[in-house]
C-alpha cells in the first residue's frame, strides 16, 4: 500500500520467504557398513575381526618389482587380513607416487567383480609396507543364481526411477557381487547421468529389487529467473567451420581470480552491486575481474578454441550454448556473457592441473578418456548445481550466481576428479572424505590469493559467490570433532576434514600441505574414512619430510578429533530407570593406547571410576553427559559425550545437529516446559538407542537443503522407532526427507505409520500456501496459509494405507501429513512440513496443532495461547523525513499474516495520522 500523505508510507506485510534448492528422485541407501573400531595399528571390522585399514606393520618384502613385493605381503598376511581365497585377487594397477608405490588388487569371484572390494598396498622401493586399505570381503563363493533381471531390465528399472529427470545422456552397466554385513548377492550396477543428476544404482539380479539408488553429484536446484545473455548463440567449433591446421597458442581473458567477493573483500548481497541480479553486470563485479593468460589454447586457421592439454571446453549438456570458438585469442567478456564462464573455467582448471603435475610432481590425469579435463561451463539445464560425473567430465549450472564464475566451485569439482583419479577410481565418501577433500583443494587456492585476515568473518567461508543466494556455503573453521559430530550428511561431515587440513596449511604453508594431502589421499580406497586419511597424511610426512611437520600436524588433527582422542561407548545407555550402564574405553593414541582413565558419569566434576571398563547406575530421569579423561602416560585427552545417557520418562524431544534451521524440537520442548510437563530435549547426532519408558517422542529432522543437509534417519534409528511404535509408543515424526528419501524402502516402518506410497516431492519450491486440515482427522478445521520454512523443495508427499488417515493436504500439491493407530496400540503422526515454522492464521496456530497432537496421543496438556508474532524487519528508506521532503518509505516484514496498526507521531509525541490499520 502506498500513501501520498504529508508523510507517506509504503508498508510491506508478508512472510519472510527465500527460495531454496530442490531435490532429485528418492534415494535408496544401501545396507550400512559394518561398525569398526580404531586400534593402535589398524581400523578393525567389529563383525569379522579383520582390519579394514592397516596403519602400521613391520612387514618388509624382499626387493622385487612393486607388484611382486605387494603380493608377497598380501600372501603372507592373508590370514590376518581375512583373505580366505587368494585366487579371488587380481592385480589391477600399480602407480608410482612421491613416496613409493600404490599396488591395487581387486576381488573377483568367477570373473565377477565384488563391489568396492579392493586392496591397496602402499609401499616403498625398499619393500617396507607403509599403509594398507583392505576391502576384501571374505566368505564369498560362486553365486550361481537364476537372473530374473538382465542388464537391459536393470537399466529399465534405473531409468524408471529417474524418468522425471529426462532420458540418460550417459549410462554404463556391469554385473557385480554386492556384499554387506556377511550377505552377498549378484547385482547389476548401473551408472547414469541425466540432464539434472548423476546416479548410481544396484539392482538385485535375482529379484529385481533396488538395493541402491543414490545421487552421485550435488543435488540440483531451480533455474534462475533469466537465461544467459550476450552475443553468443550455439557457437561453432573450428572443425565445424571447415578449417584444419591447428597449433597451440596463448590467449588472454578477463576472469574472476579469486572469487569476486574475495577480490572485493565483500559479502554476497551486502549491496546490489555484489548480488547476482539475474546475471547482470555491475561496476563492482566488472572491476573484480583480473587479466590472465590462457595457456596453450588451440588456434586453427585463425579460429581460437578453449581446448588445451589440460582442459577442453565442451558442450555436452543443456542449455547447449556452444564452445565459444572465435577469431580472437582475447576472451575479454563480462559476467553477463556466457563466454566469461568458459574462460574462467579454462584458466582455473588449466592452472590447477599444471600446479598439481608440474609444480608438485604428481602424475594425475583423467582416467576415463585421453586429453584434458572435459568441462561444460553451462550445463544441468541451468540449475543451481555443479557436478563431477562418473564419465570424468565436469558440468556447472547457472542458477543464482553462475557456478562456473566462482573459482572455488570450479576447483571443488576438480577436487572430486583429482580424488577419483589419484586413487584409480577409488573415491571414498565415508565420513565426508570426498566433500571435505574437494573443499580443501578449492580453499587452498583461495588462501594463496586472498587478503582476508583472521578477523574477517568471510575468510573461512567456502562458496562466497557461486550459487548464491540459494547456496549458503560451508566453513573451513568448523567446530565439529571426529567422530562425535558426524551427522551422516557428507557435506556437513566433510567440514571436519577440510577444517583440519586448512589449519595445517596455515601452519606449514600451501605447497607442503598440498603435497601431504595428495600423497596421503593416494593411499586411500573406497571405504576409507577421514580418520584413515589423517593417518595417511601423517605417514606421508614421515616418508617425504622425515616427520618434520608431525608435531604441528598432530596437534591440529587432534583438535578436530583425529589420531589421539579419548573415546568411549556404552551398552544399555537408554531406557527406563533405574538404568545400569556398562562403559568401555575406545580411546586412540596414535600407535599406542591409553594406560589410565578417569570417568565422570554425571559431569559433576567427580571421578566415578578409573578403569577401562566401568559401570554406573542412574536412578533419576533425564539426560546425562559423560566425560572420559584418558592418558597414555605422555599426553592426556578428554572427551565429553553430551546427553549420552537417557533415563527415559515423560516426553522425549529430539532434533539433529545437521541443518540448524526449520526444525521444531526447541519450540515443542519450550511449550511443554511452560505447561509444566516433564520433557527432555536432546540435540545429538542420532536419537537414543531405546525409547522404552517415554510417554511420547517428538522427532524433528528438518527439511531438505542439499548444501546444509539435515541429519538423516538412518537404519539403526529407524529400527529404534519401529520397535517403540510397535510396542504401543507415541511418535511425532517430522522432516522433509525422512519418509520419502531416507526410509522410502522400509516397508515395516511405513506400515506402522499408516503410509502406503511415498514420493520424494517436487523439485520446485512448494511453500505453505493453503495447508488444509482434513475432515475427521486431528487437524480438522485447521488452515495455514504461510510458513517461515525457507527450504521447501523435496517436501515428501505421502498416501495413507490401512488405518492411516491423512491429516493435512497442501493445496495443488498433495498429502503431507498422516496419523495412524497401529495394531499394537501405537499412535503416530507424520508431517513433512515443519510445525514450528507455520504462521498463525486466526485460531490456527502452532500451539493449536501441537495441542491436537498431544490429545491424539492421549496426553492431557494445557498449552498457553500463542502470542502474536512480532515484526522481523523494520526499515525507513530514503529520503528520510526532514523539513524538505514530503514522502518516506517504510518497509515492515512480518513472519506471517497479521493485523497491523501503524501510527505516526510528531516530535512532540502527538499522533498525526494512522495510515494503516487492519
Amino acid at each position: 500500500m502506498r500513501y501520498l500523505l504529508p508523510l507517506a508510507l509504503l508498508l510491506l506485510v508478508e512472510p519472510a520467504m527465500a527460495q531454496s534448492l530442490p531435490a532429485t528422485a528418492a534415494r535408496i541407501a544401501p545396507p550400512e557398513r559394518d561398525a569398526t573400531t580404531y586400534t593402535a595399528t589398524a581400523r578393525v571390522n567389529d563383525r569379522t575381526g579383520f582390519p579394514v585399514t592397516v596403519y602400521h606393520t613391520p612387514y618388509r618384502a624382499r626387493p622385487a618389482a612393486p607388484a611382486e613385493m605387494a603380493w608377497s605381503y598380501v600372501k603372507d598376511s592373508a590370514a590376518t587380513l581375512g583373505i580366505d581365497d587368494l585366487a579371488q585377487l587380481a592385480h589391477v594397477n600399480t602407480r608410482e607416487t612421491l613416496s613409493g608405490y600404490r599396488v591395487q588388487f581387486d576381488q573377483l569371484v568367477s570373473g565377477v567383480p565384488v563391489y568396492e572390494a579392493r586392496i591397496v598396498v602402499s609401499l616403498g622401493e625398499d619393500g617396507r609396507i607403509h599403509f594398507v586399505s583392505n576391502g576384501f570381503q571374505p566368505g564369498i563363493r560362486d553365486l550361481s543364481v537364476a537372473s530374473k533381471t538382465g542388464s537391459a531390465g536393470a537399466r529399465s528399472i534405473a531409468r524408471a526411477w529417474v524418468e522425471h529427470e529426462g532420458p540418460p545422456v550417459a549410462e554404463t552397466q556391469e554385473t557385480v557381487i554386492f556384499s554387506r554385513a556377511g550377505r552377498s548377492r549378484l547385482a547389476h550396477r548401473v551408472q547414469m547421468v541425466t540432464g539434472q543428476g548423476s546416479w548410481e544404482f544396484l539392482v538385485d539380479a535375482s529379484s529385481g529389487e533396488l538395493i541402491l539408488a543414490e545421487p552421485r553429484g550435488h543435488a540440483g536446484a531451480p533455474r534462475s529467473g533469466a537465461g544467459p545473455t550476450g552475443s553468443f548463440g550455439r557457437a561453432a567449433s573450428a572443425a565445424q567451420l571447415g578449417v584444419e591446421t591447428s597449433r597451440q597458442a596463448d590467449g588472454t581473458a578477463m576472469v574472476f581470480d579469486p572469487d569476486p567477493m574475495t577480490t572485493l573483500r565483500a559479502a554476497y548481497g551486502e549491496t546490489s552491486e555484489v548480488s547476482d541480479n539475474n546475471d547482470a553486470d555491475s561496476d563492482a563485479l566488472t572491476s573484480a575481474r583480473t587479466s590472465v593468460t590462457l595457456r596453450d589454447i588451440t588456434e586453427t586457421s585463425g579460429v581460437f578454441e578453449l581446448t588445451g592439454p589440460n582442459v577442453v571446453i565442451t558442450d555436452f549438456d543443456p542449455p547447449f550454448l556452444g564452445t565459444f570458438a572465435q577469431s580472437s585469442p582475447d576472451f575479454d567478456f563480462t559476467r553477463s556473457q556466457p563466454a566469461f564462464e568458459a574462460a574462467t573455467v579454462y584458466h582455473h582448471i588449466d592452472q590447477s592441473m599444471r600446479y598439481l603435475n608440474d609444480e608438485l610432481g604428481f602424475n594425475v590425469q583423467p582416467l576415463q578418456y585421453a586429453g584434458g579435463v572435459q568441462v561444460d561451463p553451462h550445463g544441468l539445464e541451468g540449475a543451481v548445481n555443479a557436478q563431477y560425473l562418473f564419465t570424468g567430465q565436469l558440468r556447472f549450472g547457472e542458477g543464482g550466481a553462475d557456478m562456473a564464475e566462482d573459482p572455488e566451485v570450479v576447483l571443488h569439482e576438480l577436487g572430486h576428479a583429482i580424488h577419483d583419479w589419484i586413487t584409480n577410481r577409488g573415491l571414498s565418501r565415508e565420513a565426508g572424505l570426498g566433500e571435505g577433500s574437494a573443499d580443501y583443494w578449492a580453499a587452498s587456492y583461495t588462501r594463496s590469493k586472498s587478503s582476508w585476515t583472521e578477523s574477517d568473518p568471510e575468510r573461512e567461508n567456502f562458496g562466497r559467490w557461486g550459487g548464491r543466494p540459494f547456496f549458503q556455503g560451508r566453513s573451513t573453521d568448523y567446530a565439529g570433532r571426529f567422530p562425535f559430530s558426524l551427522t551422516g550428511s557428507i557435506h556437513t561431515d566433510g567440514q571436519i576434514w577440510s577444517t583440519a587440513m586448512i589449519r595445517i596449511l596455515d601452519q606449514i604453508g600451501r605447497e607442503k600441505s598440498d603435497v601431504l594431502f595428495l600423497e596421503g589421499l593416494s593411499m586411500t580406497a573406497p571405504g576409507n574414512d577421514t580418520e584413515d586419511a589423517a593417518r595417511a597424511v601423517l605417514k606421508a610426512d614421515s616418508l617425504l619430510f622425515g616427520g618434520e611437520n608431525a608435531g604441528l600436524m598432530l596437534e591440529t588433527f587432534v583438535r578436530s578429533g583425529f589420531i589421539f582422542r579419548a573415546a568411549a561407548a556404552a551398552a544399555g545407555r537408554a531406557g527406563p530407570g533405574p538404568l545400569s550402564v556398562s562403559f568401555f574405553d575406545l580411546s586412540t593414541f596414535g600407535e599406542g593406547s591409553a594406560t589410565s582413565w578417569a570417568w565422570d558419569f554425571e559431569t559433576d566434576g567427580q571421578v566415578d571410576a578409573t578403569s577401562s571398563l566401568a559401570s554406573h547406575t542412574y536412578d533419576q530421569p533425564g539426560l546425562y553427559s559423560v566425560t572420559l579423561t584418558a592418558s597414555n602416560g605422555e599426553r592426556t585427552e578428554s572427551t565429553t559425550l553430551t546427553d549420552y545417557v537417557s533415563v527415559n520418562s515423560g516426553i522425549y524431544v529430539w532434533e539433529g545437529i545437521g541443518n540448524p534451521t526449520s526444525r521444531s524440537g526447541r519450540f515443542i520442548f519450550d511449550e511443554l516446559q511452560e505447561a509444566g510437563v516433564e520433557a527432555h530435549y536432546s540435540r545429538t547426532a542420532d536419537i537414543h538407542p531405546s525409547l522404552e519408558g517415554f510417554d511420547a517422542v517428538f522427532l524433528s529432522f528438518g527439511p531438505f537443503d542439499p548444501q546444509n543437509q539435515p541429519t538423516p534417519l538412518k537404519d539403526t534409528s529407524a529400527r529404534v522407532i519401529r520397535d517403540y511404535l510397535a510396542a504401543g509408543g507415541r511418535v511425532y515424526l517430522e522432516g522433509g526427507d525422512v519418509i520419502g528419501f531416507d526410509q522410502t524402502a522400509n516397508n515395516a516402518l511405513l506400515d506402522l505409520f499408516g503410509v502406503n506410497i511415498v514420493t520424494d516431492g517436487s523439485s520446485e519450491s512448494r511453500p505453505v500456501t493453503s495447508l488444509v486440515g482434513q475432515t475427521g482427522s486431528l487437524a480438522d478445521g485447521l488452515l495455514y496459509t504461510s510458513s517461515r520454512q525457507t527450504a521447501t523443495t523435496s517436501v515428501d508427499r505421502i498416501e495413507s494405507a490401512g488405518s492411516g488417515q491423512v491429516t493435512f493436504v497442501q493445496e495443488n500439491y498433495g498429502a503431507v501429513g498422516i496419523q495412524n493407530q497401529n495394531s499394537g496400540g501405537g499412535r503416530s503422526v507424520v508431517m513433512t512440513y515443519t510445525l514450528a515454522d507455520l504462521d498463525a492464521n486466526g485460531s490456527s496456530t502452532r500451539n493449536a496443532l501441537l495441542s491436537r497432537i498431544l490429545d491424539y496421543f492421549g496426553l492431557a496438556v494445557q498449552l498457553d495461547a500463542e502470542p502474536a508474532a512480532l515484526p522481523t524487519g523494520l526499515s525507513l528508506g530514503t529520503p528520510y523525513p526532514n523539513p524538505t521532503t514530503s514522502e518516506a518509505t517504510l518497509d515492515l516484514v512480518m513472519p506471517g499474516g497479521a493485523f497491523v496498526d501503524i501510527d505516526v507521531y510528531d516530535i512532540l509525541g502527538r499522533r498525526v495520522m494512522q495510515p494503516v490499520s487492519g
